[in-house]
């Protein structure tokens, strides 16, 4: 019925929203509750009206609560976390989120379930929206980012998923924060990436968005000296080259490789014969690398 527009309408006219809020807190049918809670999820959809009727009722600390009460049925929590993601494009929804500790709940569950592909987007998405509007709460969240990362690398193979991680990862390191650039490379953000952008490199997005969060990190010499020592920046330097009349990607990574201009010549991982080519040869030239990675 919730997905008829007019009925969505009927339940918050007619208090059903308040009804709903009361049902979940005395409800013990799992069952019941998987029903439920999707309610929450249609009524919250493209729709800032009923997304500000869910957080005058604190519909998302009433989910997180579900999601406490049943840790053992799979299957609520990922309706539940569907809900959240919904719910929380009202920031605040995602500050009530935050504040409840709905964020170690959320990483919890993304490990337990780390092989569901719908639940880890679902989640990515609901930690965009936390990135957004109270990054202050996922910071306090060590295992934050190791856990991003392991989802990442568990599911290279799904493009989709990496497009919305590497949206979340460009808004983490977007702000010009040493600790959180450390946090960011201590997880092993540079690798992952790397390593997503090289197994997709017809897309155009990874790829951008790819070399911006490298560029970012570069703030960090420890992030500098991996990319140009881990043996992955030939491989790199070839998208460039793939993806050479695309501005977006071009200025990026270009930022990335200039970066790395202040290393010394030893800490770069470049094979000579890769220098024969005159394209790759040119883009090391213009980075002003051309110096560091031939030896004569």
């Amino acid at each position: 019925m919730t997905n008829d527009s007019d009925a969505r309408e009927s339940v918050c006219i007619l208090n059903g929203v308040e009804v709903i809020m009361d049902y979940l807190n005395v409800c013990n049918s799992v069952r019941v509750l998987e029903v439920l809670v999707p309610v929450l999820g249609c009524l919250a959809e493209k729709h800032k009206g009923r997304l500000a009727l869910l957080a005058e009722h604190c519909a998302v600390v009433h989910v997180i609560s579900c999601m406490k009460r049943f840790r053992s049925d799979k299957l609520l929590q990922e309706e539940c976390i569907i809900a959240l993601y919904k719910m929380t494009e009202n920031s605040e929804n995602t500050n009530q989120l935050a504040v409840v500790w709905g964020i170690p709940l959320l990483l919890q569950e993304m490990q337990r379930q780390k092989t569901n592909l719908s639940l880890q987007k679902n989640a990515f998405g609901i930690l965009i929206h936390v990135a957004q509007n109270c990054m202050e709460y996922l910071l306090t969240n060590q295992d934050a980012f190791s856990v991003i990362v392991s989802s990442m690398n568990f599911h290279r193979s799904s493009e989709p998923l990496l497009h919305v991680g590497v949206i979340l990862l460009r808004r983490c390191a977007f702000f010009d924060d040493m600790e959180l650039t450390e946090k960011l490379i201590k997880a092993k953000v540079v690798e992952a990436i790397t390593r997503a952008i090289l197994a997709h490199p017809k897309s155009v997005k990874l790829c951008q968005h790819g070399f911006a969060i490298l560029h970012l990190l570069c703030r960090s010499v420890e992030a500098r000296t991996e990319i140009a020592s881990s043996g992955h920046l030939p491989a790199l330097v070839g998208l460039i080259k793939r993806h050479q009349i695309n501005v977006l990607i071009q200025r990026e990574s270009f930022k990335m490789l200039r970066s790395l201009r202040e290393l010394p010549a030893g800490k770069f991982k470049v094979h000579q014969a890769a220098l024969k080519d005159t394209e790759t040869a040119s883009i090391y030239a213009r980075a002003g690398l051309y110096g560091k990675v031939h030896k004569p």
